[in-house]
């Protein structure tokens, strides 16, 4: 049986797993135009495991031709995985587009290890000028009771 002490001990721990998680940031951003054949990568300090949302919105006065990837840091090159290749299959239908902008919603890739950092790069590989913008937010895997 378990003294109060002890249980006292659990339930302080169990207390203790919300709040590191609350205290990190949550929603991470880019913001940039980028030139023909350009990248650029934001990288996200250990997140414990959960789930990364993706909203981007890029304009061009030309065909939009972008992509986005999500790497794990400290494992091979191979371990790159894609997030949104525009174009696509998955482009036509999480994407919206009007007058040279392109809305895409609905993506998610899991945060597969816990306290892992990751690395997403967004690269313009059409042949004019890319205004974008790409939100990412996480959130931490349900937990199951």
């Amino acid at each position: 049986m378990l003294s109060l002490r002890a249980l006292s001990v659990v339930g302080a721990g169990l207390l203790a797993i919300p709040a590191t998680v609350a205290a990190q940031p949550t929603r991470f951003q880019i913001d940039t135009t980028l030139a023909p054949g350009q990248q650029v990568a934001l990288t996200v300090g250990q997140v414990p495991r959960g789930v990364f949302f993706f909203s981007v919105r890029a304009s061009s006065d030309g065909e939009q031709r972008f992509g986005i990837t999500q790497q794990r840091l400290g494992v091979y090159h191979h371990m790159v995985k894609p997030v949104l290749n525009v174009p696509s299959p998955l482009a036509t239908t999480a994407c919206l587009g009007a007058a040279g902008t392109l809305l895409c919603r609905g993506i998610s890739k899991p945060a597969w290890i816990d306290r892992s950092t990751y690395a997403f790069r967004v690269r313009n590989n059409g042949d004019r000028p890319l205004r974008i913008t790409l939100a990412i937010r996480w959130r931490p895997l349900p937990v199951a009771r």
